[in-house]
């Protein structure tokens, strides 16, 4: 039966479930069943034990879920919900993308105040959270939206939200109710003095320019959050009007939720469309990205199976092509590059001198890895440089610290080959950049992107993570792999763990840098260095990690 059968506008009171007894969540969710967000009795600041007292959330499923979720917060006037428009409507399109969504009761004026409904969409968040293992979500693509009144709570949760609180002796109060996004719609609000706008999470702010408050004030924050730094994009329509929901089959509004979709999809919380159908999770499996950490920081999961390798699109250079179908063994791939915190530990250990770590036995100095005294270059000698990438670092010295590390730790480290790498990078779905389909230029450190030519901190760019949740797999420093170069290998390669050429003058680099141009930053694109050349500032790497 078709959902929109739910009212337009429906009151508060007419929602029924919320005051049922305090319960833990099922590990299975059950479409439209409404869960509270507190035991009954227990809800801060309750003012009475009617439905109007007793905030829940109404649970909307997709018929395959790609593990993300939202919180969907309809407007009102804080009198009233718009539990259609912007509520069912709403959850449901999120629900063709392939995410969860839950719809929240939150409490109203004049009975509670903006303090009880942040409290309320703080614990929305919180409770998810607590809940996104038992519920196949992932706990670091859970999102908030919110219309109008909902918008503005959105923008009080922002400025409340924390980490949690570790020693509450209730489990949900210690998760984080930060959203990993925000969608901010006609109700943003503008900045409040002392606000971080820093720590914004990545946020969509839409309005209609007759609707002049909200627009203006969208603009302004819109403006704000880009000057501070945080990731923000902004539509306003030129003319239209205040609360025309989802906009579905309106000619003028008709398009901003596929413009929400792609924005989601550029910053990593959605995979590509053809991801939902063919490779959604089946029921009681999850999509949280598996991490490790043996003690030289993290390295996430790709699973085994089949990708197709190379470029089709008529940029690719022949070097990519035969596009062909790689399988691949499952392998971890480190989350960031290998920064100047890591290598200081190799640098810095009575091991870096064993032969047995090099290859063939040569051993590279340790002063003589290039930039380590730069400050210019953030060399891991200098201060405040521990979280930058490590370069001027060849391929001997990076094959050699993962030796070092596979001696340290007993797991087998090693560079990943080029199979490998592609695949950490772009997903099956094959995306032609890591986040997605086009070039994002706050997503990546290129040539035109940045005011800065140097690399900078792993992990600053946080829309840019690959489908298993690797980071900076474009631009900021090329990055070694284990195979020789070939320009025809793909020509020959083995479907099964190809392992690259036996043998060849260069070793492959893959990733750009930030001294690159676009195309070379997309995730088929290969390139090639002399492994034993010292002195190349836009050359890293990051290591694998077999299971």
């Amino acid at each position: 039966m078709k959902r929109r059968l739910l009212a337009t506008l429906i009151f508060p009171f007419a929602a029924l479930g919320a005051t049922g007894p305090a319960v833990t969540p099922d590990p299975a969710l059950v479409a439209y069943r409404d869960i509270p967000l507190w035991n009954v009795g227990q809800v801060p600041g309750a003012r009475g034990d009617g439905p109007l007292d007793a905030p829940f959330l109404t649970v909307f499923t997709p018929r395959a879920s790609n593990g993300a979720a939202v919180i969907v917060a309809p407007g009102g006037g804080n009198i009233m919900l718009m539990y259609g428009g912007e509520g069912a409507d709403v959850a449901e399109v999120f629900n063709d993308w392939g995410v969860t969504a839950f719809v929240l009761t939150y409490r109203l004026a004049p009975r509670y105040d903006q303090e009880a409904r942040t409290l309320d969409a703080e614990r929305a968040l919180r409770l998810v959270r607590a809940h996104a293992a038992a519920w196949h979500l992932d706990p670091a693509r859970i999102g908030f939206i919110g219309f109008s009144a909902g918008g503005s709570l959105g923008r009080s949760l922002l400025g409340a939200s924390d980490t949690g609180v570790p020693q509450s002796p209730d489990p949900v109060e210690r998760m984080s109710s930060r959203p990993d996004y925000a969608a901010l719609i006609y109700g943003a609000g503008r900045a409040t003095p002392g606000e971080s706008l820093a720590d914004y999470p990545p946020t969509f702010l839409l309005s209609a320019a007759a609707d002049q408050a909200p627009s203006l004030a969208n603009a302004q924050l819109f403006a704000d959050l880009t000057q501070a730094g945080a990731v923000a994009e902004l539509h306003v329509y030129q003319r239209g009007r205040h609360g025309f929901g989802t906009g579905q089959g309106s000619p003028e509004f008709g398009d901003w939720m596929p413009r929400l979709e792609h924005f989601l999809r550029v910053a990593g919380f959605l995979p590509a469309p053809a991801a939902i159908e063919s490779r959604a999770p089946a029921r009681g499996a999850t999509r949280t990205p598996k991490t490790v950490n043996d003690g030289y920081g993290d390295y996430v999961y790709v699973p085994a199976g089949a990708f197709e390798m190379g470029d089709r699109a008529g940029d690719g250079l022949a070097r990519e092509r035969p596009v062909h179908a790689a399988e691949l063994d499952p392998f971890y791939i480190g989350k960031y590059e290998i920064t100047n915190r890591e290598w200081k530990k190799f640098r810095d250990d009575p091991g870096y001198d064993d032969p047995q770590f090099w290859p063939n036995g040569r051993i590279v100095p340790r002063d003589q890895v290039p930039y380590w005294t730069q400050p210019n270059n953030h060399g891991g000698g200098t201060p405040g440089s521990d979280d930058y990438p490590v370069i001027g670092v060849n391929w001997d010295a990076a094959t050699a610290y993962c030796a070092w590390l596979s001696a340290r730790t007993g797991k087998r480290y090693r560079l990943p080959t080029e199979a490998e790498w592609e695949k950490a990078a772009r997903g099956i779905e094959g995306r032609r950049y890591p986040w997605g389909d086009s070039i994002d230029r706050k997503l990546a450190n290129f040539v035109g992107a940045q005011a800065f030519d140097t690399v900078q901190p792993v992990g600053s760019f946080p829309g840019n993570a690959s489908p298993y949740g690797a980071f900076d797999m474009a631009g900021n420093v090329l990055e070694w792999c284990q195979d020789w170069y070939d320009r025809d290998y793909y020509a020959v390669s083995p479907r099964r763990n190809p392992p690259g050429p036996k043998t060849g003058a260069y070793r492959v680099v893959r990733g750009g840098s930030f001294f690159v141009e676009a195309s070379e930053l997309r995730s088929a694109a290969r390139s090639a260095a002399w492994p034993s050349f010292l002195g190349h500032r836009m050359i890293g790497f990051r290591a694998v990690r077999e299971p």
